[in-house]
């Protein structure tokens, strides 16, 4: 636990308090929240006597582009290193260290390769957000972990006794495991494979080899090498990570709880929304439900929490420009399974926690959509990657993604909006129809070619009468109706 809880805070936001408004913001929480940490490794029930308070609401960021990948780039206030330098600088301070030690660089791969060790191998693409992303006097630590990790860091050992104590589930991003997976594929190299298990369908749980100042996926090659199924492993990353403990900070205002956040200070408080026995007991108004903010950084409170969602949402939008942020994702907890979730339409939180879900789906689909481009082209292929748009209705401002079907009767990839609009040589006016309905009518003509983000591939355009069948069948359901989501 936190000695303080402006260190607590510091974790949440993951940025100094030089800004005169977040030092003023912390000391102001400080002064009202009384934290406490409480122990729900076992499901027995609990009440602590914690004290909040509502911290200001305020929202992401406004949709102007068509495509959300034309607008998510924000502008950075600090020096930015290139990739190339940012490798000089890396093999310049590793040479400070350790002289001994010489690396060569990869370009193909992004990564320095030890000449001593097939095994000591870094990777640069995270190491490099990581650092352009952060603050300034934030740098140098961020460059003594990465440094540690490529001089200093032992292999897995090889024996499964000896990585038994240390298996840990993780999750991560779909985007980590399937287009990783595509971006080796379309550079002509082959990947290890990570099983993986859905949660909440953007995201995927998979088994970790905790090393303390790093942690290793663990690949199929390496489960067959030990003879272990996929689940047997999971079973046991599970059991240690309830062995770890689960603590939680809980928010309360007005004699009822409003928010738990896990703050055990590992890398795993956001894999801990896994630990659903203890997760459901928590005292909550309405359905439990999570924001998860990064990978490690998870929060929970109740769907009809007036006061809890909007210290959700004040917390997603500063978040934002911590360096291991995730678009902000809302999960509903339904039986033992977590569901992408969104409040009311009628609710204020409605369109922020929307713009976020959007600017999730729209950042997966433009870099899918680059790396399928690039691909299709080096393997000659005529296959058309469609676009994933975002609109704004004017009068209630409500948006909606949609992508673009044409009667040019050419093979297309489309990615899986909430409309399609159907274009027809000679006509001015698309056809705006509804996913489901689309499916519902002229599902067979689709094929699913890529599960994440998913991609549909489509060759023979419908029908007029087909066509005539799914605007009767979308009335009442346009994206300007009243009641349209």
């Amino acid at each position: 636990m936190f000695r303080t809880l402006t260190a607590f805070l510091h974790r949440l936001f993951r940025r100094p308090a030089q800004n005169p408004s977040a030092t003023e913001k912390l000391r102001e929480l400080e002064s009202l929240l009384q934290p406490q940490t409480i122990d729900v490794s076992s499901s027995v029930p609990f009440s602590p006597e914690l004290q909040t308070v509502q911290t200001d609401i305020g929202y992401f960021v406004d949709l102007q582009a068509e495509n959300v990948s034309e607008q998510i780039v924000l502008p950075l206030e600090k020096p930015q290193l290139s990739r190339e330098e940012f490798v000089q600088l890396i093999l310049e301070k590793a040479k400070e260290i350790k002289p001994e030690a010489v690396f060569d660089y990869d370009p193909k791969d992004y990564a320095l390769k030890s000449r001593s060790s097939e095994q000591q191998v870094l990777y640069l693409h995270n190491a490099f957000l990581e650092y352009n992303r952060c603050n300034l006097e934030e740098r140098p630590y961020v460059l003594k972990k990465w440094l540690r990790h490529l001089l200093f860091l032992k292999p897995m050992p090889d024996e499964f006794e000896d990585v038994e104590p240390d298996l840990m589930p993780a999750l991560r991003t779909r985007g980590y495991f399937e287009l990783t997976q595509l971006r080796f594929r379309e550079q002509g190299r082959s990947m290890p494979t990570f099983p993986y298990q859905d949660v909440g369908e953007r995201f995927g749980l998979t088994v970790a080899y905790d090393m303390h100042d790093s942690i290793v996926m663990i690949s199929q090659k390496h489960l067959e090498e030990w003879n272990l199924s996929f689940y047997e492993a999971m079973e046991i990353a599970m059991r240690n990570l309830l062995e770890k403990g689960f603590t939680l900070t809980c928010l309360k205002l007005e004699d009822r709880m409003v928010v738990y956040i896990p703050t055990v200070g590992d890398s795993f408080d956001g894999t801990r929304l896994m630990l659903i026995d203890q997760i459901r007991n928590l005292e909550v108004i309405g359905e439990t439900v999570a924001l998860l903010l990064s990978t490690d950084t998870m929060m929970i409170t109740g769907s009809e929490d007036h006061l809890g969602l909007g210290f959700f949402l004040s917390q997603a939008t500063e978040f934002q420009e911590n360096p291991h942020a995730i678009p902000p994702t809302l999960l509903k907890l339904e039986g033992d399974e977590w569901v992408q979730w969104l409040p009311p339409m009628e609710s204020e939180y409605y369109l922020p926690f929307k713009r976020f879900q959007i600017v999730a789906e729209g950042t997966d689909y433009a870099e899918q959509g680059t790396i399928l481009r690039n691909l299709f082209q080096k393997e000659e292929r005529n296959i058309a990657v469609a676009h994933y748009y975002v609109a704004q209705q004017e009068t209630t401002q409500q948006l909606f993604s949609y992508t673009i079907w044409t009667d040019e009767e050419k093979d297309t990839l489309l990615p899986k909006a909430e409309f399609i609009a159907f274009t027809i040589q000679g006509s001015n006016t698309p056809v705006l129809i509804p996913w489901d309905v689309v499916c519902d009518t002229v599902g067979y003509l689709m094929d699913l070619k890529y599960e994440y983000p998913p991609r549909y591939q489509v060759g023979v355009f419908p029908t007029t009468r087909e066509l005539a069948e799914m605007q009767r069948r979308s009335e009442g359901k346009g994206p300007f109706q009243t009641g349209s989501a």
